[in-house]
């Protein structure tokens, strides 16, 4: 059976079935710069993250954490890096709001080619319930032009 832009088999048990999510895998091997999936959870660790498979819910005026790595960082000579980071949260396909470049504490890191970051949002009060997208950018500023930029979204929704 030919595949269909609409369902999936699994090549193992040739089960049939429908997506919803996709998985995008970056081709790291001639090191263009990456980032990886974006996990986010609610500030209190005790309500933990979404469930596997469904979109994170959060509520107007919660203070959202989100994590991620750098992928194919470049190191200078001294080992250090120079990203620059940035978190922009839109709605409906407009950007409400951009975060001022952020770096990585390079003492924290234990590969420089694969920082990791973190950061945390404080959602407005007056944000209406719907779908939202967070989406952070990187810039590697030791790395050549064609391998120094890339970003990553993930959604989710706002409550009542």
């Amino acid at each position: 059976m030919a595949p269909s832009p609409d369902g999936v088999r699994d090549g193992k048990s040739g089960q049939i079935g429908s997506a919803s999510e996709f998985v995008e895998v970056p081709d790291l091997t001639h090191g263009k710069l990456a980032l990886s999936g974006i996990v986010l959870s609610k500030e209190n660790t005790d309500q933990g993250s979404a469930e596997s498979g469904s979109i994170p819910r959060f509520r107007a005026g919660e203070k959202v954490l989100y994590a991620y790595q750098v992928l194919n960082a470049m190191p200078a000579a001294d080992g250090s890096t120079n990203l620059e980071l940035r978190a922009t949260l839109y709605h409906e396909g407009k950007a409400l709001g951009t975060s001022a470049p952020m770096g990585l504490d390079p003492k924290v890191q234990e590969d420089p080619k694969r920082p990791v970051s973190a950061g945390d949002l404080r959602l407005g009060t007056q944000l209406k319930p719907g779908d939202y997208t967070l989406e952070i950018s990187a810039v590697d500023k030791n790395a050549p032009e064609n391998r120094s930029k890339t970003s990553q979204t993930v959604d989710f929704e706002v409550i009542e």
